[in-house]
């Protein structure tokens, strides 16, 4: 296939500091993970409030639910920053199928397990590192849904929840 001048095959180890979506053998770093989670936010912006200057939240309306995209970090991007540990509370009623998706130095991150690795993790290893998974769960809220979050320094963390009984 084609490769960048600054993307020779062979030249560059895996993880080469270009700020590219996928590594030379298509492994999706965690800048790829966040635009997909941000693709599943909605178009209806909701209000919200935090006590937390480094935490960010992004509520969002979908067609069949919510979306909230939560950030941790602060302006530095420092690596020892606290994680931040907390309860979101949602005024929702219903049942919803809650899918939390997690991009941070444990999760969605092939370059922590390449670096672990010395440089020699597998392909497969990376792929599956850097593939986005989801906790599911059942969520049944009669007026309060609560849901405990924490997340570590410069980490995204995605609750999406889709309606069941509507």
């Amino acid at each position: 296939g084609a490769h960048q001048p600054h993307q020779l095959p062979g030249k560059f180890p895996e993880f080469n500091g270009f700020r590219s979506f996928f590594t030379e053998h298509f492994i999706p770093k965690p800048i790829y993970g966040a635009y997909v989670l941000a693709r599943k936010l909605g178009d209806a912006f909701l209000r919200c409030e935090s006590e937390h200057k480094s935490l960010t939240i992004l509520p969002t309306r979908t067609a069949h639910g919510y979306a909230l995209l939560l950030s941790n970090a602060s302006p530095s991007l420092d690596p020892n920053q606290p994680t931040l540990t907390d309860e979101i509370r949602m005024e929702i009623s219903g049942t919803y199928r809650a899918a939390i998706y997690r991009i941070d130095r444990d999760h969605t991150n092939p370059y922590q397990v390449w670096q672990q690795s010395g440089g020699a993790a597998q392909l497969d290893a990376l792929r599956q590192a850097g593939t986005l998974c989801a906790d599911e769960s059942i969520v049944r809220a009669d007026g309060t849904a609560r849901f405990p979050v924490s997340i570590p320094a410069n980490g995204v963390l995605l609750i999406e929840l889709t309606r069941m009984d509507a």
